[in-house]
């Protein structure tokens, strides 16, 4: 924070004399006057000289007392000149000096709440990350299962070992959907999409068990509604799919 650099001292001017400083002036020449204008009537056989002497006198001495007033007036507007600049240069300080320090909390907490906002979005990335994985898992899990299907069934318990396969599969892609709150739209609705495909393959493998003793599992696959279908959504789950790195913590 660079600091403001000091103003420089300017040099005390004389303030222009007060009402009163033109008064004392009037009143020391009207005194002036009047003291020579009562040795006149007081002293009718002086000279010229004489009166010239005492008329001096007294107008030096008038003048001298009109000239130490208006010193004491310009005196004292410096003074309250002096201290005015002085309180200003106070104020000002500590205007400068609350601002300083106002913007400096500011930039403290700015940097509280950055830090905490960065705080929070490691916390959301390593969720995120975890969340992907797991839900990538569960999803694995039930094409590695479905892709067996194109192998076939022997008989009725492989068939229904399958099946039972596919069901546990399915079941733990249903468990998981909770951490669907924490990836992508794009991500969540493909795994969503392949999950339904997965339920409804399972339903289709169950009624085939039920009307035919030994299923062909393997032409029940190529099916455009069942392998077909299922291939296509697992591609473009895999699009989107893909944890490349994990976050650093």
């Amino acid at each position: 924070m660079e600091h403001a650099s000091e103003s420089t001292p300017t040099k005390p001017q004389l303030t222009p004399m007060s009402r009163g400083g033109w008064i004392g002036i009037a009143v020391a020449g009207l005194g002036s006057a009047a003291v020579a204008l009562w040795i006149n009537w007081g002293h009718p056989n002086w000279s010229a000289e004489d009166f010239s002497k005492i008329a001096g006198l007294w107008t030096a001495l008038f003048a001298a007392l009109a000239a130490a007033w208006i010193s004491h007036l310009n005196a004292e507007r410096q003074i309250k000149s002096s201290k005015d600049l002085a309180a200003q240069q106070v104020e000002l300080q500590q205007e400068l000096q609350d601002s300083t320090a106002k913007l400096q909390n500011d930039l403290a907490r700015l940097n509280a709440s950055l830090a905490l906002n960065l705080e929070e979005a490691k916390v959301q990335i390593a969720n995120r990350y975890q969340a992907q994985v797991a839900l990538n898992q569960v999803a694995m899990a039930a094409a590695d299962r479905i892709h067996e299907l194109q192998r076939g069934a022997s008989g009725v318990s492989e068939a229904q070992k399958l099946l039972d396969q596919i069901r546990e599969a399915s079941a733990a892609m249903q468990s998981n959907r909770g951490a669907l709150l924490m990836v992508p739209e794009e991500y969540r609705d493909a795994w969503e999409k392949l999950q339904q495909q997965v339920v409804y393959i399972e339903e289709r493998i169950a009624q085939e068990i039920v009307k035919t003793p030994s299923p062909d599992l393997r032409s029940f696959y190529s099916l455009p509604a069942i392998g077909g279908t299922f291939a296509d959504l697992w591609q473009k789950f895999n699009q989107v799919a893909a944890v490349k790195t994990r976050p650093s913590s």
